[in-house]
């Protein structure tokens, strides 16, 4: 009952949507630009969870070094993602070539674990398409395994 509840009021259930893009639901992760390229994360990054569920981005590349990053829609709480802007994650990779922004260690925001690591990943995931490296998931899997684990609870109360 819940399910059908959160896939009529919020188009969603856990974060993720069954609607698709006019295009057949497929997003092209890179597109060239006259300035550059931006990297779209949201099929990149499609099993890398926050708190609300998946977290695409837009990864804004120049010369080979990061502009931006902006997050796209999201099911992340409002207030406690702004914060990931206030504090410095979201431009924590400005101005970075690839390389420099794949050896990058970020830390996530206090209070803001789940929303952070998946912006991590996603950013993780994106500069690894990019760069054509294999993508280091491990900030994807604890949001995973929880997930999974709240789905059992979920299916097994009586």
């Amino acid at each position: 009952i819940m399910a059908s509840l959160a896939m009529v009021h919020e188009k969603s259930i856990f974060g993720f949507s069954p609607e698709k893009s006019s295009d057949g639901g497929r997003v092209d992760p890179v597109k060239r630009t006259a300035d550059g390229e931006v990297v779209n994360t949201t099929e990149l990054g499609g099993d890398i969870l926050g708190y609300g569920g998946t977290v695409p981005l837009e990864i804004y590349i120049t010369d080979g070094r990061i502009d931006s990053i902006k997050a796209l829609p999201n099911n992340e709480t409002n207030d406690v993602f702004q914060r990931l802007y206030d504090e410095g994650l979201m431009t924590a990779w400005n101005g970075l070539t690839l390389e420099e922004a794949a050896a990058l260690e970020v830390d996530g925001v206090t209070g803001a674990t789940y929303s952070s690591n998946a912006v991590i990943g996603n950013v993780r995931s994106g500069i690894s398409y990019v760069a054509g490296t294999k993508m280091d998931r491990s900030t994807g899997f604890a949001v995973n395994a929880s997930l999974f684990a709240a789905l059992i609870v979920v299916l097994a109360d009586p």
